[in-house]
């Protein structure tokens, strides 16, 4: 190749280099903050990130959202992706002005389906009396029906009346008045097996990552105090109690399988 050949090849790569900078400038989509990543634990990581997504949510799409997610895992830089994904999903419910049925329709898998947990861990939130939020729960997720998504080159059937139910869970427990027992008992509403153990799943998960708090170090210490209210559960004090534990060490060391049942 001719040298004057090369030079232009060159002049034509710098310059499409400085057209894309000047259009990702454009776009007005900034980078994840970098101060998030120096925070002293994970969970103020999620908080601190929390802004971001949610605007790239507002700004952007859903599904670029969960790129950035993903790709700040594949980088590292985020060992649990799901919770971040929460956040996507409570924003995708507002950006749809708290309708979750669109919501729903328009969150993506990935992250062990975190967006339509959070979708319906907001709608939840969103109801003034928890105890209206109760009397609905039998048919909040009648209606979401089965899905099918590719993993790799494998197609999963995924129940996501399931996840629905699991994200009910969230809201019911984050909502503030109900207490593990009440909420649990709005988990029987479901009239469903499955659906009420993804509700109760969806109370632990709640109720362990708000009082774990990133306090990871003290998990051995805190862990019988944030398991207690799950003994109180009649006929399982000893299933939910353990299971509390079990499930506490497995969120706080970042170990993530999404096949695995809430």
């Amino acid at each position: 190749m001719r040298k004057p050949q090369i030079i232009f090849i060159l002049a034509v790569l710098v310059v499409g280099g400085v057209i894309s900078l000047f259009m990702i400038r454009d776009s007005g989509i900034p980078m994840a903050p970098e101060e998030c990543f120096d925070r002293a634990n994970e969970y103020e990581e999620w908080l601190c990130l929390e802004p971001y997504f949610k605007m790239l949510v507002n700004k952007v799409s859903v599904s670029y959202a969960m790129d950035e997610v993903q790709h700040l895992q594949d980088e590292g830089v985020v060992n649990n992706c799901h919770f971040l994904v929460h956040v996507i999903g409570e924003a995708n419910l507002e950006k749809h002005n708290f309708d979750p049925g669109k919501a729903f329709a328009t969150c993506e898998f990935g992250c062990a389906e975190g967006c339509f947990h959070g979708v319906m861990e907001r709608y939840v939130r969103y109801e003034a009396d928890p105890y209206m939020v109760t009397a609905q729960v039998k048919s909040m997720c009648d209606t979401v029906g089965i899905s099918m998504f590719e993993v790799g080159e494998e197609e999963v059937i995924r129940d996501m009346g399931g996840e629905c139910a699991h994200g009910v869970g969230h809201g019911l427990i984050s909502h503030g008045f109900l207490s593990i027992p009440d909420a649990t008992r709005a988990c029987q509403g479901f009239d469903n097996e499955y659906y009420e153990r993804r509700c109760r799943g969806g109370i632990m998960m709640e109720h362990v990552m708000e009082r774990l708090g990133g306090r990871e170090d003290k998990l051995l210490t805190i862990l019988p105090e944030i398991c207690e209210p799950f003994r109180e559960l009649i006929d399982e004090q000893r299933n939910w109690y353990q299971k509390c534990w079990d499930k506490a060490l497995r969120w706080s060391a970042n170990i993530w399988n999404e096949n695995k049942e809430e």
